[in-house]
């Protein structure tokens, strides 16, 4: 028996407050919750991708000194924009 998706096996109860639709309890509400892991693992992809300088652009920051302040960090990165991600989601009261 499915629970009217792809996923086999008799259906789970789940508390109140991660119930889709309930509205109740802390956290992204029903689909929003989805969306948001789906945008967090695009941002983790993409952040990934300017947080691992070329050993061309490592030898230009080690040059201009100057330069090295545009180096992203990927956990400070990932975590501000998956912050301001998670508060974009959130229900307003």
């Amino acid at each position: 028996m499915s629970r009217g998706g792809t996923c086999p096996g008799p259906p789970r109860s789940r508390p109140a407050r991660h119930r889709r639709g309930s509205g109740e309890g802390r956290g992204v509400p029903g689909d929003n919750a989805e969306l948001f892991c789906l945008n967090a693992l695009i941002l983790g992809g993409a952040l990934s991708a300017y947080t691992s300088p070329p050993p061309s652009l490592l030898a230009v920051y080690e040059s201009e000194p100057a330069l090295a302040v545009h180096h992203v960090d990927l956990r400070t990165a990932l975590r501000v924009a998956i912050i301001t991600s998670l508060v974009g989601m959130l229900p307003r009261s």
